[in-house]
Order: structure tokens, then C-alpha cells, then sequence
């Protein structure tokens, strides 16, 4: 889970999220990504080439704070790791972080048909498009 570890409005109930995550077999590995002073959130460009950021509800700029001590929680109560993700030397630890935790069998529902259909529907608006021109 990557994440900066702020509650947003909504959000489950954390302690019960956990509970249902460790009794179902699953660590969660919580890589913490921010500063504790907090930073925007980069939301791309504007047509002009200026740096825009995510806002709230209020129209002002979302100050995103990294939260350690409930991911380290989210990580403790679940059996997983927690690794600050703002340092690219522990972002390399993740895959050993990973490897140490306990392995389960996942049993999937089957894979997902997924379907093209803009060909059929292409032929489908030439075919009204000529229809229409002899009409």
C-alpha cells in the first residue's frame, strides 16, 4: 500500500480494516510517501505550463501530511512492514520486505473476456452512414 497514511473523510474503520486483513492471512507492506510538514499535490500543468495541485472541498490547496504512526500501525496489526518511502534506499528494500513475509495461495475467480467492440460498432455507423448517403 502506498500511501501518505492521511484519514480522508469517509474513510473505513481502520482498526476493523486491520482485523479483516490479518485474519484473512494478508500483511499489508505500508510504503510512506510525503514529509511530516507536509507538501501539495502536484495535479499536473495548466495550459500555460504552470505547476497546478489537488484542492479540497474549500477551493484551497490540499496540504498532504505523512502520517508514520498509522502506517506503522496499518503494518504492525496486520503482521506486514512499514517502509518511508521518501528515501530511495528503503524503496529498495521493498522487494526484501516482501520476500520475508509469509507467502499465501490466492484462489482467483477466473480471468476477465474482455471484449473489443468498437469494430463492430464502426461497421455499424459506416453502414448507417451509407445508408444514409443512398437515402
Amino acid at each position: 500500500m502506498i500511501t501518505d497514511g492521511e484519514l480522508t473523510d469517509g474513510a473505513s474503520n481502520l482498526d476493523k480494516a486491520c482485523e479483516d486483513a490479518k485474519s484473512q492471512g494478508v500483511p499489508i507492506v505500508a510504503v510512506g510517501i510525503g514529509t511530516p510538514q507536509g507538501k501539495p499535490i502536484p495535479a499536473g500543468a495548466s495550459f500555460w505550463g504552470e505547476a497546478m495541485y489537488k484542492k479540497n472541498s474549500s477551493g484551497e490547496i490540499h496540504i498532504s501530511k505523512l502520517d508514520e504512526k498509522t502506517l506503522q500501525k496499518v503494518a504492525s496489526l496486520t503482521g506486514g512492514v512499514f517502509i518511508e518511502g521518501s528515501d530511495s534506499d528503503n524503496l529498495g528494500s521493498i522487494d526484501g520486505a516482501l520476500s520475508g513475509l509469509q507467502k499465501t495461495e490466492m484462489k482467483g475467480q477466473g480471468a476477465v473476456r474482455r471484449e473489443e467492440l468498437a469494430p463492430p460498432l464502426g461497421w455499424m455507423a459506416a453502414g448507417t452512414l451509407l445508408l444514409s448517403a443512398f437515402l
